[in-house]
């Protein structure tokens, strides 16, 4: 198998397009924390442990959601690990594209790529070929390497988590800390992120979560007991 040149990682629909984040992840939900700090004064970077009346489930849910970020970015650190190593053994499973001369390489890991790219024809044909062949080769490998496993692992954990917060969404909040934390999980598992974060609705919702984490470090500030308001 002929090594292919590889900088980037290409997303499965070919190299010419930009990958999206594969999953919330525990990095996302401690950024929105701090934006919002939860007014317990819980740490984030462990289980919430958010007091809540005990007909309020949302603390509950969220604890478990926190739990599973970290599970799933332990998977995904797996997952990376290694797809390095894969890499570095074989290249990535794809193939160059033919460009104009002096133009930016293009690559494709999937057969339809290949077609925007290229008309019908013999060079098509032998390019899927190629990439056929490349493919068998690196899902061989992957699943001798681990990293088929590790791949089925951190999805699975993905879909925990996404599981538990859509629970947690629909659940009503019994106090404004609990609907402080439906905004924190409602961005983590929604917001695409990066300079989208700048795009309405996302920039709103910020600054929605911004303003009640304000009004809540307010109203906290006023109750002589320094409990948590409800």
């Amino acid at each position: 198998m002929t090594r292919d040149t590889f900088g980037e990682k290409p997303p499965h629909s070919g190299a010419d397009e930009a990958p999206g984040p594969r999953s919330p992840t525990r990095r996302r939900l401690l950024a929105l924390l701090a934006l919002a700090p939860v007014p317990t004064g819980a740490d984030a970077a462990t289980t919430s442990s958010v007091s809540a009346p005990p007909h309020d489930p949302i603390p509950r849910l969220f604890g478990q959601f926190e739990a599973l970020a970290v599970a799933h970015e332990r998977a995904l650190s797996r997952v990376d690990r290694l797809e390095a190593g894969l890499v570095a053994r074989l290249g990535w499973p794809r193939v160059r594209l033919p460009t104009p001369p002096g133009t930016p390489a293009l690559f494709a890991a999937d057969p339809d790529t290949i077609d925007r790219h290229c008309p019908p024809g013999p060079r098509a044909q032998r390019l899927k070929r190629r990439l056929f062949r490349r493919r068998r080769v690196w899902d061989v490998e992957a699943e001798a390497y681990g990293l088929a496993d590790a791949l089925q692992h951190e999805a699975s954990v993905a879909r925990a988590v996404r599981a538990v917060g859509a629970v947690l969404l629909a659940q009503p909040a019994a106090t404004l800390t609990s609907l402080q934390l439906k905004l924190v999980v409602l961005l983590a598992l929604h917001a695409p992120g990066g300079a989208c974060d700048a795009a309405e609705p996302w920039r709103g919702l910020r600054g929605v979560l911004a303003d009640l984490a304000g009004q809540l470090a307010d109203h906290d500030r006023e109750r002589p007991d320094g409990k948590t308001p409800v």
